[in-house]
């Protein structure tokens, strides 16, 4: 531990405190469609839940005397240790009956009067114990760890009575975070609402409706065809061969234009010939449609070309409208990206083989309600402004999200260097109920049966302390 500990605090090892017992590794042969379910880490919920409708089954068959030491209690603490390290979940009532699997290992503290389960629920998800993690992690493509591993690790350990306090200070605190959390989950969904009622507003004719009165403007709007407000063309075919060519340059796919924005992140380059050029070549103030060939809500993705790149293409996949002097760009983007221009999308891009494509006469054939041109750019400047103050918002959501995610790994790291609550003089030193349990431990396994062996041993049996063997073991009541 980097902090020094309190007084009363002990930093032990983590199987002198914690039984561990990782799950078996099972073979397809021993799996059924039905049996007893085992946990796996598509079984882990992001909410620390388990989803048992993703679980597999071992054969009843296979399962009796055999895999029942594996069974799982209500209050057990399970820690996914392949792939995803260290998802730490606490089993209900109502998961059971379910058992361990290799990729998962349980946790109990070995004794309620040492650890409190809540106090190590809470110490298995810290940093300090991720770390150690981190640090004896082995496999080549997927991390893991298991009880050789946590046999190095180490814990830190108050009085009982100040982790009980620590608990309940956790407790309140965490439910508060989650509570924020919640509430700032609202505000993606309600920024994204009020976008659209922007644009509602904007392609109705509501936003600008003091603008005309105070103009005197009475002209009416026009029904057009989107043909009628540009120029619409396709891009370059790719294939193979085109590698070949001498004339390199850069080109936008599919993959960098999305909902009003187009990502530069992956820029690939392609040759062409110069015919193609001039077709193809990008000029500031296009727009650019995804053709698609999918869902409907991917279908025709549209945003806005600034220009960012010095003479650059984009693939056939990609439809380019650009504008005349008879329409604002801006204005076109806008009504696209509205509930009614989406409308429009997603019914023309409908196939009789149930998958959704735009063509060059299915976009020049999208209809479009037209202001004069100075109306428009009206709309264009009313929609930006409303915009921009949306993305204000937009960033304070994301460092306040930002600042609330790192939150509970700050008060937890608090909890455990004992800053979270005041310590008590009159406490009990861990240390001292750390050498009670050693005691208790060493008295257990010297009255071990002779010929103990785990499968003997069904799950509802007494607990034997066997940390320093690899996890939790069982030997049978006494009659």
């Amino acid at each position: 531990m980097e902090n020094k500990l309190p007084n009363n605090w002990v930093e032990t090892l983590l199987c002198d405190a914690v039984f561990f017992q990782e799950g078996p590794g099972l073979r397809t042969i021993q799996m059924g469609p039905t049996g007893m379910p085992f946990l796996n880490i598509r079984t882990f919920n992001d909410d620390e839940t388990i989803d048992k409708s993703k679980c597999k089954f071992v054969k009843l068959e296979e399962f009796k005397n055999k895999y029942e030491h594996f069974l799982l209690n209500e209050g057990d603490i399970v820690v996914s240790s392949s792939g995803t390290l260290g998802k730490a979940i606490v089993i209900k009532k109502e998961d059971l009956p379910i058992m361990l699997n290799t990729s998962v290992i349980r946790f109990r503290a070995i004794s309620e009067q040492l650890v409190s389960q809540k106090f190590l629920k809470y110490f298995l998800k810290t940093d300090y114990f991720y770390r150690q993690i981190q640090g004896q992690k082995t496999g080549m493509a997927i991390d893991n760890f298991g009880p050789s591993h946590l046999l190095q690790m180490q814990m830190v350990i108050p009085p009982i009575a100040e982790q009980h306090r620590i608990v309940a200070k956790l407790d309140d605190v965490m439910q508060k975070v989650e509570t924020n959390k919640q509430r700032l989950e609202k505000i993606p969904k309600l920024l994204k609402r009020f976008r659209q009622s922007v644009l509602a507003a904007a392609v109705s004719g509501r936003l600008t409706e003091d603008w005309r009165e105070k103009n005197g403007i009475v002209e009416e709007w026009e029904g057009k065809k989107l043909a009628e407000c540009g120029e619409i063309s396709g891009g370059i075919t790719l294939n193979s061969k085109r590698q070949l060519l001498p004339t390199k340059m850069p080109y936008l796919r599919v993959g960098n234009v999305y909902s009003n924005e187009i990502k530069l992140g992956e820029i690939k380059t392609i040759g062409v010939l110069k015919r193609e050029v001039n077709r193809a070549l990008l000029k500031k103030g296009d727009l650019l449609i995804v053709e698609g060939n999918g869902s409907p809500d991917q279908i025709g993705r549209v945003a806005q070309w600034k220009g960012e790149i010095e003479n650059c293409l984009h693939q056939n996949h990609l439809i380019k409208f650009r504008q005349t002097s008879a329409s604002e760009a801006r204005y076109i983007l806008y009504y696209l990206l509205s509930f009614q221009g989406r409308e429009q999308i997603e019914e023309a891009s409908k196939s009789t083989s149930g998958l959704y494509t735009l063509s060059l006469t299915k976009v020049s054939n999208l209809s479009i309600e037209l202001p004069p041109l100075e109306e428009q750019k009206a709309i264009v400047r009313r929609v930006e402004q409303l915009f921009a103050f949306a993305d204000k918002l937009e960033a304070r959501y994301t460092k306040a999200k930002a600042m609330l995610d790192k939150l509970p790994q700050s008060i937890l790291a608090k909890a455990f260097r004992g800053e979270l609550v005041p310590q008590n003089e009159d406490d009990e030193p861990a240390s001292v109920l750390l050498e009670k349990i050693k005691a208790e431990k060493a008295r257990m396994q010297k009255v071990r049966p002779r010929g103990w062996k785990v499968k003997d041993y069904p799950m509802e049996d007494e607990p034997l302390p066997m940390a320093a063997e690899g996890g939790v073991k069982y030997r049978k009541k006494k009659k």
